[in-house]
């Protein structure tokens, strides 16, 4: 990524790229934030290309069964 890649940080409801713009488009806990409009972020995306989601992650791997509070 160092030689084809940026991050950007903006609203995904008014991103000012064409539709299939990006070959990939990663997401990292921001979906939350405009979930429901998803699709309009995925017309940006290139035919063939990737559309990446990454919710929040844990701070460090479980050993053995997981915690009771997160279990259900």
């Amino acid at each position: 990524m160092e030689d084809g890649g940026f991050p950007l940080n903006g609203n995904a409801r008014s991103l000012p790229f064409a539709p299939d713009f990006f070959d990939p488009i990663v997401c990292i806990d921001s979906i939350y934030y405009f979930g429901t409009d998803y699709l309009s972020l995925a017309r940006f995306v290139k035919p063939g290309g990737s559309l990446g989601i990454a919710g929040a992650g844990l701070i460090r791997e479980i050993d053995g069964s997981p915690p009771d509070h997160l279990r259900d």
